[in-house]
């Protein structure tokens, strides 16, 4: 008895064992790997506003090779791109892998925003972008007809008000709505009273009609947030007449701008000027005999309105008609007859000038055409936007006669420093006769030297640079020894024949090039201290003080490839240095001849192309 149940007691502690065992040996799940990626899984797929937390805070999961969640796993958040900020940077995945940020608010620029996650001590790391949209409107802002609105009486005015919609981080709103009332001087609104914002923030009503009595006229546009701007604009009597204020008849250069531009003057009952009478100036001759720019106009404190620009067409008579809006009767029209030349500059504003600035700036081309007689052969001209010499010059792609100038008049400084800045930016192979070139003048120095007669002379000088008249056409032509040295002095055979007309008493190597006053006087200019008043020094003269083209920058352009007429320069006085004393000093010109590959913005810096 007692041997059987010893026995059995063993077996049965066996039985135990084994079932145990067999437990034991059969693990319950697959086993994991150790991390092999990372990737975003929620919030991946959202969009946000700026400055505000996206609404789903953005999940990563780790997993094996075989994508089973790794748990126990510490990755860290951070914003890549965009500004925001997070919460709750680090994290541990739990069970299935899974770690989330505490909270991710958006940085203040529109577009593409970027988080990233990264796995601590291991080489895993994932990014996710949000297209952040703009917040609610913060800010209304009217960028067109803010000031000087005006019209005759019950007509519309001329320049549709534009307003701009932003967040509160100056972003434009895209699709925002916005109201307009008319707050006072009985005028009505054109079109929908609601409109809605494009793609810039940017909306306008489709016209504004000022009431019928003379006074002041007030528009209001508001957001649906409840901010407003109000735009103001003076509804104006009918005057009593127009009468033109330039010549209504001219003779030209045919396919060039008329020498003045066209002008009226509107007055009242008593023949006082009237300022701030919409003028709208027409082209009525036949197509292909004319071209104007800037037709709407506002008379000033003169009571005078200016046509923008006007081109005579290659055949034909150009004729313009000039109506105060609204009053049919008063009307004034003027013609133009062009008469072919050999050599054309083709002149093209990039900004409208003041007319007078025009002015000048149409004579001093009309000099250089006067000097030099032949045409250039055609050539064919392909430039990419922003490249020819002004960063803000178009896409150019077309045939050209003789040369293309571009020019334009940006406010850069202020009167002082910053002139203007000029060359050409393509030339013929092989001749090295410049086709395209660009001209920027700082608007404050061009007003102020056109108020003392000054300022045709000076855009004589710059458009000179942009025909060949420096160093980076005088050193690969080989017509200039010692460029960059103490006594630069240019060879031309034309050149150095006009030099000898002056009867300049020199005793050094002639004729002397500009071998001081910087990087943008030197080896391009005459040298001041020895040619004093030829206009293409360095220098401007003081007020009545003239400038001359002498046979000497003529003759450099015949060396440089040009057929000119010699006649035509001006007489050099060299013993007027000593006078000059009574008149006031000389300035230098604040320019810079923009060297090959590089443009000037619009502050008038200069950078390379690319």
């Amino acid at each position: 008895m007692l041997t059987r149940r010893h026995h059995s007691g063993i077996r049965l502690t066996s039985l135990i064992l084994v079932i145990a065992l067999g437990c034991g040996g059969d693990p319950v799940g697959p086993s994991v790997g150790p991390p092999a990626t990372i990737s975003f899984v929620g919030g991946s797929t959202q969009t946000g506003t700026v400055g505000v937390a996206t609404p789903t805070p953005p999940a990563a999961k780790v997993t094996d090779a075989s994508g089973t969640g790794v748990a126990g796993v510490q990755v860290v958040f951070d914003v890549l791109a965009g500004g925001g900020t997070i919460s709750g940077d680090s994290a541990i995945t739990n069970a299935q892998g899974i770690a989330t940020v505490g909270s991710w608010q958006l940085g203040p620029a529109l577009g593409v925003q970027t988080l990233r996650v990264q796995a601590v001590g291991k080489p895993l790391l994932a990014t996710l972008n949000v297209a952040a949209t703009a917040g609610p409107p913060a800010s209304i802002q009217v960028v067109e007809g803010a000031s000087g609105l005006s019209a005759i009486v019950s007509q519309p005015v001329l320049t549709t008000p534009v307003v701009r919609i932003r967040d509160m981080f100056g972003n434009p709103i895209a699709n925002a709505t916005v109201s307009w009332t008319v707050l006072s001087g009985g005028g009505a609104i054109v079109g929908p009273s609601t409109t809605t914002t494009d793609a810039s923030g940017r909306t306008t009503v489709q016209g504004w009609v000022l009431g019928s009595t003379a006074g002041s006229n007030s528009l209001q546009a508001r957001t649906t947030t409840g901010i407003t701007a109000v735009i103001t604009a003076t509804s104006i009597g009918i005057p009593a007449g127009m009468a033109p204020a330039s010549s209504t008849s001219q003779v030209g250069v045919s396919s060039f701008l008329v020498e003045r531009t066209a002008r009226v003057r509107v007055f009242d009952t008593q023949n006082q000027p009237v300022a701030g009478v919409p003028v709208v100036f027409t082209l009525t001759s036949p197509p292909g005999t004319g071209a104007i720019a800037g037709a709407h106009a506002t008379t000033d404190a003169s009571g005078i309105a200016s046509l923008g620009d006007w081109r005579i067409g290659a055949t034909g008579i150009s004729t313009v008609r000039a109506e105060v809006v609204g009053v049919p009767s008063q009307a004034v029209t003027f013609e133009a007859t062009g008469t072919p030349r050999g050599f054309t500059i083709d002149l093209r504003f990039l900004s409208i000038p003041p007319a007078n600035i025009r002015d000048a700036f149409v004579e001093a081309a009309l000099r250089w055409m006067e000097v030099i007689t032949g045409d250039l052969p055609d050539r064919f001209v392909s430039l990419q936007a922003q490249s020819c010499v002004l960063d803000n010059a178009p896409a150019f792609s077309e045939t050209v006669d003789d040369i293309v100038i571009f020019a334009d008049f940006p406010s850069i400084d202020g009167p002082g420093n910053i002139l203007g800045q000029a060359n050409f930016c393509d030339v013929r192979p092989g001749s090295r006769l410049p086709s395209a070139g660009g001209m920027q003048f700082d608007i404050a120095d061009a007003l102020a030297l056109e108020l003392t007669g000054r300022f045709k002379d000076v855009a004589i000088h710059e458009m000179g640079h942009v025909l060949g008249l420096s160093k980076f056409n005088w050193g690969p032509l080989g017509l200039v020894t010692g460029l960059g040295g103490t006594d630069p002095f240019y060879t031309g055979t034309a050149g150095t024949a006009g030099w000898s007309t002056l009867n300049i008493p020199y005793a050094g190597q002639p004729v002397p090039v500009e071998n001081e006053h910087g990087e943008g006087t030197r080896d391009s200019h005459w040298r001041e201290s020895v040619l004093n008043t030829e206009i293409m020094t360095g220098f401007i003269e003081a007020e009545g003080i003239p400038m001359p083209l002498t046979r000497l920058t003529i003759g450099a352009l015949q060396d440089a490839g040009y057929q000119v007429d010699l006649s035509k320069a001006d007489v050099y006085v060299a013993t007027l240095r000593g006078a000059l004393l009574n008149f006031g000093p000389k300035e230098r010109l604040g320019e810079t001849i923009v060297p090959p590959g590089h443009v000037v913005d619009r502050d008038g810096k200069v950078r390379p192309l690319n």
